[in-house]
């Protein structure tokens, strides 16, 4: 719905919470899950099913259902 944005790196799933004005997510709120590359693999994509879940994708066309409340809050 727009109120949250996902990042996918090599190691990591980054939720950033809407900023309360304009448009800089990387601002605001943030959460931070480590990825272990033993269990996934090479992760390569990243969406959301609904405003709880996000799937991430792997090389090996694995999917990963990913509950947001199970992400730890990054602390900057």
């Amino acid at each position: 719905n727009g109120d949250r944005l996902a990042v996918l790196s090599y190691a990591q799933l980054w939720v950033f919470d809407k900023p309360r004005r304009g448009d800089l997510f990387f601002s605001a709120t943030s959460y931070k899950l480590d990825l272990d590359y033993s269990v996934m693999g090479l992760s390569e994509a990243v969406t959301w099913v609904d405003e709880e879940t996000i799937w991430v994708g792997s090389e090996s066309r694995s999917v990963f259902a990913v509950k947001v409340e199970q992400i730890p809050l990054h602390n900057k």
